[in-house]
């Protein structure tokens, strides 16, 4: 008995396979579906890069909790350890320069709530 059941609808009685409007109809939802699986694998590569760096776990869960799902760690630690005015350009994009003020002050604020116990927001 290798076959495959039909769904039944309310009544008991079989109903159709989806049709492709069926499909059409939910792709949006399946998208976003993914949408949020790519974000979650970002965000927890971003928390174990943060934890094999740092190894703070209320340090890393603030900072990736907060800080801007376009930069990854990496990008987060040239920010930080990069200077206003400095010679040489920051290797990254232009679009992710700016988010240089954020990471300085989520770092301030992530330090303060995991090292000292203040619960300041960001």
């Amino acid at each position: 008995m290798g076959g495959v059941a039909l769904a039944a609808s309310a009544d008991g009685e079989p109903s159709a396979p989806p049709s492709a409007a069926d499909y059409e109809y939910l792709r949006p939802g399946f998208k976003a579906l993914e949408v949020l699986e790519d974000l979650k694998a970002i965000h927890d590569r971003r928390g174990a890069d943060c934890m094999r760096a740092i190894g703070h776990e209320r340090f890393c869960s603030c900072l990736n909790n907060s800080l801007a799902m376009e930069l990854s760690f990496p990008e987060y630690i040239v920010l930080i350890t990069s200077q206003e005015g400095d010679a040489n350009p920051l290797p990254l994009l232009p679009a992710k320069r700016r988010y240089r003020d954020e990471a300085v002050h989520l770092r301030d604020v992530c330090v303060a709530k995991a090292f000292h116990g203040r619960g300041a927001g960001p």
